[in-house]
């Protein structure tokens, strides 16, 4: 075979193998079924979240009034009680034969008194009569003051005794939650003993530490929502008190705010997350799935139409804390760009893009 010719033959496939590569590799990407919407505009809300702290308006701390060892404890702690109820009891069982030994005195003092009572009209009569000396009834009748002393003192030593024996019976002074129980049956307590405490919880009091660099945008009136651990919202209140001290320790300055809590779903000491909203406007929002991140930036893929076709572009954006669902936009999107909000998982920048269906 001339060599021309080979050269041209060798040349002649090169040029195929090539055209059938780019054929190959220049298959069009499929375009990926994505839903699609504009930025939309709502309310943004500046907040900060802080860990505060319930306490209850009004806490009873109960203390026994007299020494003894526990005999019984009536409830547990987070229990709902109503004023007079029965929460321990204290054993009584030195106090009672104390209070029998001084009836049974009683009684036989009573017995002394009626025989000074006879004892004393009999010598009137004689005294009357002429058959007793004025000194005979002078002493009848010290007898008779002397016995109805007895039996006032003893009588008054039983009611007190009688009033005693309420103390070892400790009651809810008020309605209210049961807190922490710290004794045991067969513990020995005395007056400086804490019980328990009786806590009204239908109205609490939030507890914020704020750092005293934001204390310039707290005011009275500020809004406060509570939130439990994944981010529900509890109630929602007002800053009602800014205190005038900082905390030397912390650096913060603490604020507080009344909560309503009329299900009793709150607790005293229970620990929430507050948040502290500083301040609302109108502005672009991106709900949560359309929002991706790598390497800690976080971004968002437009819908933007090039040569008639719908790409996903790439945008990194700048947000503000996710609330509600949703993440304000600070910077790199605009309020009615078209933007992907589901779907973003698959896509990279430049990927062709339809809108799905349904």
């Amino acid at each position: 075979m001339p060599r021309n010719r080979l050269i041209l033959l060798l040349a002649a496939a090169a040029a195929c193998s090539k055209a059938g590569a780019e054929s190959i590799g220049g298959e069009a990407e499929a375009a990926v079924p994505v839903a699609i919407a504009p930025v939309a505009r709502a309310t943004v809300r500046d907040t900060t979240e802080y860990v505060a702290t319930l306490k209850s308006r009004r806490s009873v701390a109960l203390h026994p009034q007299v020494d003894g060892q526990v005999a019984a404890i009536l409830v547990h702690s987070g229990d709902r009680v109503k004023r007079g109820r029965l929460l321990m009891q204290i054993d009584p069982s030195r106090e009672l034969q104390s209070v029998s030994s001084q009836k049974a005195t009683v009684l036989s003092k009573q017995a002394a008194l009626a025989y000074a009572q006879r004892e004393y009209e009999r010598v009137e009569t004689l005294y009357r009569g002429g058959a007793a000396s004025r000194q005979e009834l002078d002493l009848a009748k010290s007898a008779l003051d002397a016995a109805g002393a007895d039996v006032e003192a003893l009588g008054a030593a039983v009611r007190a005794g009688e009033v005693q024996l309420h103390w070892f019976s400790i009651v809810a002074p008020e309605d209210g939650v049961v807190g922490d129980v710290p004794v045991r049956v067969g513990d020995y307590v005395n007056p400086q003993t804490e019980l328990t405490t009786v806590d009204q919880n239908d109205r609490l009091e939030l507890y914020v530490a704020v750092p005293v660099e934001r204390v310039a945008q707290v005011r009275l009136g500020l809004p406060v929502e509570l939130l439990d651990s994944s981010g529900a919202k509890l109630a929602e209140s007002r800053i009602a008190f800014v205190s005038s001290e900082v905390d030397p320790d912390t650096q913060a300055v603490l604020l507080k705010a009344i909560v309503e809590n009329p299900t009793g779903a709150l607790r005293t000491s229970q620990f929430v997350r507050a948040r502290l909203v500083w301040s609302e406007r109108q502005g672009p929002v991106l709900p949560f799935d359309a929002v991706k991140r790598f390497n800690g930036q976080p971004f968002a893929f437009a819908a933007v139409e090039v040569d008639g076709k719908l790409v996903a572009r790439q945008r990194p954006v700048s947000l503000g804390p996710l609330d509600e669902g949703v993440y304000p936009v600070l910077a790199g999107l605009s309020a009615g760009e078209k933007i992907v909000v589901e779907g973003a998982q698959k896509l990279h920048d430049g990927a062709p893009i339809v809108p799905a269906k349904g």
